[in-house]
Order: structure tokens, then sequence, then C-alpha cells
């Protein structure tokens, strides 16, 4: 497996409103006509406030509106006892009581990083089985096993309401996964869920894979960071055959090759519904590369494409390239880390010209030189729509002079280059 870090990226979640921790603003509550509303609470990264128990107490009121509550990787104060860190079994218990208790007023809760162990993960599951109000549910990082994920999963089977869950970063491994795969089967709720990094192999994939095919609410599904091999590709490219719904599928930093990704590719090209796909860090090479540009010959849906630091050098981007002439779906393409040289970047400049519906093209952390560079450039100094387009990763400054740029831009060109060399708009790039 190739390894980077974990970043940010088309399926991630925009950034929580943060609020403050300090005294009378760690609510920031209305108090009306006896009733408490606290639209949003967080005390993700800051220490927990001295209002803490209280907050306990009045969850487990009726007339408590409280919408969004945030206490991942809540720090004690200094001073404070651990357990104010780490709310564990007992501090869960009493959330997830208290939550149960109030009336149906919380819909989102980020309880991220606190070791609830599977003891933990099972007060949230009975919680989750009285049908409480909750929409979304972050157990990210919590040491969670197969045990507490078959407890979430048999909820699951019972709730109706939860709509987006995240299990990412906890060893419920194949066996977990199988059985939240059991669930989605039957669930109508769930919308959004993420197993990255829980130790998963091709069993809990395909598995999930062939929940899917009998899964119709699910539209965004995460299963980066696992183990999950050519198998696992060929299972989830037949489930792409037969699932119609699912709309975004993250597959990052997994075991797959180019043979169980043209398998997977095979699926895509028979699918209706995907609009984004993540392959990142996974090792393709030209040949996964040039079979996902297969894909793309019938596909007519998929937006986004993430295919960096996959190895695919420059005959899958000949590929691409071909498919790109034709394709008027595509408006996101990554392809950093690829190996590309200046006949990749060649290829790519041919399929500009005639395509203009391309928005985004990432060539980060490639060898393009001056060829590549300039035969991009040059096709985009006359492109109809520069505006709209933004091209990331090539130092187009480097190479003002054989742009055929004239001599008072040069003084912009030397401003721009720092950022130039990690991308920048066209638009800058050319002066335009």
């Amino acid at each position: 497996m190739i390894l980077q870090p974990r970043a940010v990226d088309a399926f991630d979640e925009g950034a929580r409103m943060q609020l403050s921790s300090r005294p009378g603003r760690a609510e920031r509550q209305i108090e009306r006509e006896g009733v408490v509303r606290m639209s949003q609470l967080s005390f993700q990264q800051s220490s927990l406030p001295p209002e803490y128990e209280s907050l306990l107490q009045r969850l487990g009121r009726k007339d408590t509106t409280l919408e969004t509550l945030d206490l991942s990787h809540a720090k004690p104060a200094a001073g404070d006892a651990e357990s104010l860190y780490y709310l564990g079994m007992a501090g869960t218990g009493r959330f997830a009581a208290a939550i149960s208790a109030s009336g149906g007023s919380v819909f989102h809760l980020n309880i991220g990083g606190h070791r609830l162990c599977d003891e933990g993960a099972m007060k949230i599951a009975d919680m989750l089985a009285m049908n409480v109000s909750l929409r979304s549910l972050d157990l990210t990082c919590n040491k969670i096993h197969a045990a507490g994920a078959l407890k979430l999963a048999d909820a699951l089977l019972v709730n109706t309401i939860l709509t987006d869950l995240v299990l990412a970063d906890n060893s419920i491994g194949d066996d977990g996964a199988s059985a939240v795969a059991e669930t989605l089967k039957s669930n109508t709720s769930l919308v959004s869920l993420v197993l990255c990094g829980i130790g998963m192999g091709d069993e809990g994939g395909g598995a999930i894979a062939h929940a899917l095919s009998y899964n119709s609410s699910l539209r965004s599904l995460d299963l980066g960071f696992n183990w999950l091999e050519n198998q696992a590709a060929a299972d989830l490219g037949a489930a792409l055959v037969a699932n119609s719904h699912l709309q975004a599928l993250q597959l990052n930093n997994n075991e797959m090759g180019a043979k169980g990704v043209g398998l997977l590719a095979a699926g895509l090209a028979l699918n209706s519904a995907l609009t984004a796909l993540a392959l990142s860090c996974n090792a393709l090479g030209n040949k996964g590369g040039t079979g996902m540009a297969d894909a793309l010959r019938t596909n007519t849906t998929l937006v986004h494409l993430s295919l960096d630091n996959t190895g695919a050098g420059d005959a899958a981007a000949a590929a691409l390239a071909q498919v790109l002439v034709l394709n008027t779906t595509l408006t996101s393409l990554n392809l950093a880390h690829c190996l590309l040289s200046d006949a990749g970047g060649q290829s790519l400049a041919g399929a500009l010209k005639p395509n203009n519906t391309l928005l985004r093209l990432d060539l980060s952390a490639n060898a393009l030189g001056e060829g590549g560079v300039v035969a991009i450039g040059q096709v985009l100094r006359h492109w109809p729509f520069p505006e709209d387009l933004v091209i990331l990763g090539v130092a187009f400054s480097l190479y003002w002079a054989a742009l055929g740029l004239p001599a008072e831009e040069e003084a912009e060109a030397q401003i721009l280059k720092s950022s130039l060399c990690y991308g920048f708009s066209i638009v800058h790039v050319l002066g335009r």
C-alpha cells in the first residue's frame, strides 16, 4: 500500500462551527420562557468548561433544545481528572441516558476520541434502538471492536432516523464490517457511512459490496485506509452494476491492483449513479489507469475522479486524454503523484482543446518539464473559458518565455512564481 498522510478532500465535510469555551460563551444559550436553546455546542480540541455537569442535567430536561453537540477529543482543563477527557463507558452511559431523556432535541452528536470501547458503544447502541432524534453520529477513534460494532448494527435494524454514521479508526475488522453490511440490507435511513481505517480486508469489503445490491438509501460510502485487495474491488464492481443509488465512493489507501481496479472499472462503465470516485494510493499503474479510462467511455455520470499516487503513468494519461475529448460530465480529475512526464502532459494538453467540461486538473508532483508545461500553457492561452479552469501543480512561470508571453509580464510572473509551483488558476498564470 502506498501511504500518504490523510488529507481533506472532496468527500470530507466542511469545517464544523467552533465555539469558544470561555465562561459565558461555552453554551451560547438563549433562555426564553423557560426553554434552553443551544443550537451549537463544540468542545473540540478545547478544555471542557465548568458547565460540563450542568450540560448533562440540561440534556435530561424536556424543555432543552440542542441541535449539535461536539465533544470530539475534548481536553480536560489543568488539574481536572482524566475522566473528563475520556468519557469511557460510565460517562458515555450518562450522556446516552441524558440524550434519550431529552425528548428528541439532539440531532448531531460527535463523541470521537473518548475511548468508549465496546461497552461504551453498546450504551450508544441502546440509545439508538430507542429511535431518538439523532440524525448524525460520529464515533471516530474510540477503540471499538467487533462486539461493539455488532451491537450498533443491531440497533440500526430498528432505528429509522439516523442518516449519517462515522465509525472511522476503530478496530472492528471484517467481523464488524460484516455485521454493518447485514444491517445495510434492510436499513432504509442511512445516507452516509464512513468505515475508513477499521482494519477491514476483502471479507468485510465483499460483505459491504454484497449489501449494496440490496440497499437503496446509501449515497456516500468511505472505505479508505483499509486492506481491500483485488477481490473486494471486483465485488464492488459487481455492486456498482446492481446499485443505482450510491453517489460517492472513497477507496483511497487500500491494496487494490490493476486487475481488481479493472473489474471495478467494468462495473463503473455500467453504473448510472456514481458521481465521485476516489482511488488514490492504490497500485493501479498504467494498466489500471487505462481501465478507468475505458470505463469513462460509456459512463455518463462520474463528475470527480481521483487517481493520485496510483502509479498511473503516461500511458494512462494518454488513455484518459482520448476519453476527455468526448467526455461531457467529468469536471475534476486528480493525477497528482502519477509519474507523468512531458509525454503525459502533452497528451492531456491535446485533450483540453476540444473539452470544455473539465474545471479542475491536478498534476502536482509529477515530472513535467518544458515540453509538457508549454504544451498545456499554449492550449490554455487560447482556451475560450480561462476563467472557469484551475490547473494545479504546473509551474507555468518557470517557462514564461517559452510560452511566448510579453516581456512586460515578467514582473508579474516573478511575483506569482512561488504560488505557481504549487498550482494556480490559469487565469492568473497567463496574466488575463
